[in-house]
């Protein structure tokens, strides 16, 4: 599934407003985003992503405009179209990491899938640690737990925010 951009601009609170050149990606295609601290990086994917309305311009994805879709057509699009792995993990603190994974599904109206789930979690080297809390992992593990709940779904776009940052690099 293709996805476009044409003329997004966005206001900051405490900033300039930022504009962000027409981007196309194809099917298949990888693209790396560089740039200074503070340069609106995140910003930019927040835009992509449907979690922040530009001012102008649009995101196009498949060919349907994100942004004029229902709010809860735009949220099940985000669950089933996109993996996200954001610069802080949000994994929730209560659940396993295991829970922490499948819960991908669950948010996206999807049935519980526990054979992706362990390949996921083998693929990953997490199997002996998939019963554990968050506040019981390194940096490192709980990064590759975000990366497989990305995943989990088989988005047609991940939009990784420094998705490498706290892994070694054997895992990165």
């Amino acid at each position: 599934m293709s996805l476009e951009t044409t003329a997004l601009t966005v206001n900051r609170r405490h900033g300039p407003t930022l504009s962000f050149p027409a981007l196309s990606v194809v099917p298949g295609a990888r693209t790396l985003l560089l740039g200074p601290s503070g340069s609106g990086k995140t910003t930019w994917l927040s835009l992509l992503a449907g979690l922040l309305p530009p001012q102008s311009g649009s995101v196009m994805l498949g060919g349907q405009d994100i942004y004029k879709l229902a709010p809860r057509r735009r949220d099940r699009l985000r669950g089933t179209q996109f993996g996200f792995v954001f610069q802080t993990l949000h994994l929730l603190p209560a659940l396993t990491l295991r829970q922490n994974i499948a819960l991908a599904a669950k948010m996206a109206g999807l049935p519980a899938n526990p054979e992706r789930l362990e390949q996921l979690l083998s693929s990953l080297d997490l199997t002996a640690k998939a019963h554990r809390r968050p506040s019981a992992l390194s940096q490192g593990e709980q990064q590759r737990a975000a990366i497989a709940r990305a995943v989990f779904n088989r988005p047609a776009i991940i939009i990784a925010d420094e998705p490498t940052s706290a892994l070694d690099d054997n895992n990165a």
